[in-house]
């Protein structure tokens, strides 16, 4: 429910908006900023927690990954 019911990493696509404002001054800039973000974020760090929180939580986690969506609704 709330905000995690939209999506399962909240704080990382807070991180992000900030990321996307930038396009206010220079679009490429933060589009290629944008695209590092996600990739490092999915790939160094989501990964890991999302293997740990299956570990954890077995079939309710994965029940909630199905049911959500990694970064937004």
């Amino acid at each position: 429910t709330g905000v995690f019911g939209l999506s399962r990493n909240p704080a990382y696509l807070a991180f992000f908006l900030p990321l996307a404002a930038l396009s206010y001054f220079d679009w490429q800039t933060a589009a290629a900023s944008m695209v590092i973000y996600v990739l490092a974020m999915n790939l160094l760090v989501i990964h890991h927690e999302e293997s740990e929180l299956q570990s954890t939580y077995g079939e309710g986690f994965a029940a909630y990954r199905s049911a959500t969506p990694r970064w937004f609704a």
